[in-house]
């Protein structure tokens, strides 16, 4: 009604708007106090006075006008001048599948949609999400409140309860998307998909904030330390651990990409040393990943040096002026070249020695 009417359809439907939000059930009865009354006289009194902008041509009157509105989970309509009206409920998606669940054709699939589902998200998140639901749900059960699915008004009270308790940001991130992925695998309405509550979310989030405290980066010197400390050492886990930091740095690899490095996915080369990433956070897909890391002299003067020839200068620009959109694969291309400009600046650099 916006387009046509303008502004005072959010003016004069705000309280109708607000009583809806606090019901408890979509089918709750509800009690209509005076500002409620106010406006559906407004409405019923005024609305053929109000000035209007036609959205669509119209070369004639219609002989029929039909009101209709649905939601996630239920649909109603009627028609003017007539006492026809419907109304009807949605059924669950995962009942109609269970119609197929005997046909040969079908069965097999039926019973894999739920893996398939779930295999959306990581393990530790759907672990993580199912944790926190579980705590959602017995809260609904002490309050004597449906938590599937829940209403606007439940999910609210929840979070802002969370707030009010002074819970960690992670909780409040947590709590809030386990509900949604919940109502979202089971096909229900989604309550945090609404305006309101997202506000409720967004200002937790923002009150809850503390300062971020980054920790100190290991330099070179610490790493030189590590090396002289432990590097000659006879024991084979010592000397473990100094590779790990020595790799972690040089291939900016995370403590879990390090963990799952096995042999088969390290290639030597005489100036460098090529480790196949199988799984990575960031590779969501699973394409699988290469980190190039040059062999270098003792001292990085030589490297520092040959950064600066001509031509790795010249790729070097080249790369900086190049447009990296925001997809996987051209992430990847990225990553490669940069991996190719610091290859050949390690080769130059051995060259030196």
């Amino acid at each position: 009604m916006i387009p046509a009417l303008g502004n005072v359809c959010q003016i004069m439907t705000k309280h109708m708007h607000m009583l809806v939000c606090c019901r408890n059930s979509w089918d709750e009865k509800i009690l209509v106090n005076d500002y409620i009354l106010e406006e559906l006289k407004f409405w019923y009194f005024e609305c053929e006075s109000l000035s209007f902008k036609r959205i669509v041509p119209m070369n004639r009157m219609p002989q029929r006008v039909i009101f209709t509105d649905a939601s996630q989970y239920a649909g109603a309509g009627f028609i003017s001048n007539d006492n026809k009206i419907v109304h009807f409920m949605f059924d669950d998606q995962w009942k109609q599948f269970e119609t197929y669940t005997n046909d040969s054709r079908f069965a097999s699939v039926i019973r894999d949609l739920p893996s398939f589902v779930e295999s959306a998200r990581s393990s530790a998140t759907i672990k993580k999400y199912k944790c926190y639901f579980k705590k959602f749900e017995k809260w609904c059960n002490t309050c004597s409140l449906e938590c599937l699915p829940a209403t606007i008004t439940t999910v609210s009270l929840y979070l802002g309860g969370l707030i009010q308790q002074g819970s960690s940001v992670a909780i409040l991130d947590s709590s809030f998307y386990a509900i949604k992925w919940f109502h979202d695998f089971h096909f229900k309405h989604n309550p945090c998909s609404d305006k309101f509550l997202g506000l409720i979310y967004e200002g937790g989030r923002r009150l809850l904030s503390k300062p971020i405290i980054k920790k100190e980066p290991i330099t070179p010197d610490i790493l030189n330390r590590i090396v002289l400390k432990f590097g000659d050492s006879s024991d084979l886990k010592k000397l473990r651990v100094v590779v790990l930091f020595l790799l972690g740095f040089s291939g900016f690899l995370r403590y879990s990409e390090l963990a799952n490095i096995k042999m088969s996915n390290i290639e030597f080369y005489d100036s460098y040393i090529k480790i196949c990433i199988e799984k990575s956070k960031t590779d969501l897909y699973r394409r699988g990943n290469s980190v190039i890391i040059a062999a270098t002299d003792e001292s990085p003067t030589n490297f520092q040096t040959a950064l600066l020839l001509p031509d790795i200068q010249t790729q070097i620009d080249t790369f900086n002026k190049s447009i990296i959109k925001e997809s996987q694969s051209s992430v990847d291309e990225a990553a490669a070249e940069l991996s190719h400009i610091f290859l050949s600046a390690a080769t130059n650099s051995l060259k030196k020695k």
